[in-house]
């Protein structure tokens, strides 16, 4: 009896340690995904500014779904095209602050920000203050931008 109890403990320890070494082995680094995340979320706002579609497109996952503060959605696709024409163009992107990042997992992160946005809109010019929410996945060694929700900050806040 003694020998089954020694054999079963020895199980259960090797499959404890077994199970230990795999949940170390796929946690990624939190900081270094957390910065490259922010890093590339900022790339975002930069590529919108200079209409670098290339760029963007390597950052955007092909089921990109985009929410913008006026109700508008975009997907990946639309969102390039429009970008090249003269629907919509961005000046600036200013005030930019990361409120909240999260790892759910070792392939998600949500992303929260404010910034202050100025372009033109089928010619007309806006200023905006937005909170945005961005959810990141993993594929491979790359994260892409799966979904974004803009919504505007009222001006009194």
């Amino acid at each position: 009896m003694c020998r089954y109890v020694i054999v079963i403990i020895l199980v259960l320890y090797q499959s404890y340690s077994f199970s230990q070494e795999h949940h170390i082995v796929k946690t990624p680094d939190t900081s270094s995904a957390i910065q490259y995340v922010k890093q590339s979320s900022n790339q975002i706002e930069s590529s919108l500014l200079l209409k670098d579609t290339l760029h963007l497109s390597q950052l955007l996952h092909p089921d990109l779904i985009l929410g913008h503060s006026n109700g508008w959605t975009e997907s990946k696709n639309s969102l390039l095209q429009h970008l090249t024409g003269t629907k919509v163009s961005y000046t600036a992107f200013n005030n930019i602050v990361f409120s909240n990042i999260h790892i759910v997992n070792n392939r998600v992160v949500t992303l929260q920000k404010t910034l202050d946005a100025s372009g033109n809109l089928e010619g007309q010019p806006f200023d905006i203050r937005l909170k945005i929410l961005e959810v990141w996945i993993s594929e491979g060694r790359k994260w892409l931008l799966l979904a974004r929700q803009s919504v505007k900050i009222p001006s009194d806040q």
